[in-house]
């Protein structure tokens, strides 16, 4: 009879123990990641870092995906600008691994008609964009490249100092 009692006490004190690490869970894991995106200042002089908590799911996201995302909305301090068409859209983010299982990645975005444009008549907010964009995944995430395409294809254009037919690596 006693065993049974003990056995009893033990059941109730691990459905209890589960029940606050259950609550605990829902309490201080909120499925949030802080993440630093950098944007340019008002006078387009320095890249300035925003904080901001991402809701994320590794199952059903890939990181790197939805920081761009997140980063191509714009910034939310005032202070702060993404001065980019708003017709600019980006069709599709891929992330690419290294084949040589180094950890690092590739981000491939294909952008709509617009980046032609945002190109030609629009290049220096284009290369902050760009710049931002890069700092902002080399700070979050394992990307060490950066490869942009309009509707698929590569073009043979220069966007600041960098020629953005081949992928923009973060050294440079």
């Amino acid at each position: 009879m006693r065993g049974n009692k003990n056995l009893s006490l033990i059941y109730l004190i691990c459905l209890a123990v589960g029940i606050l690490l259950i609550i605990c869970g829902f309490l201080f894991f909120d499925g949030r990641k802080t993440s630093v995106f950098f944007y340019p200042d008002m006078e387009y002089s320095a890249l300035t870092p925003e904080r901001r908590k991402l809701a994320f799911n590794p199952k059903k996201h890939f990181y790197e995906v939805l920081l761009v995302k997140e980063y191509l909305l714009g910034p939310l301090e005032y202070h702060l600008r993404l001065n980019i068409s708003p017709e600019l859209i980006a069709h599709n983010i891929w992330v690419v691994e290294d084949p040589e299982g180094k950890g690092n990645k590739t981000v491939i975005i294909d952008f709509n008609e617009e980046f032609d444009r945002e190109l030609k008549y629009n290049n220096d907010g284009l290369e902050w964009m760009i710049k931002g964009l890069k700092q902002t995944l080399k700070e979050n995430t394992g990307v060490r490249r950066l490869f942009l395409l309009e509707n698929g294809k590569r073009k043979k254009a220069e966007l600041g100092k960098w020629q953005i037919y081949h992928p923009l690596t973060f050294t440079d």
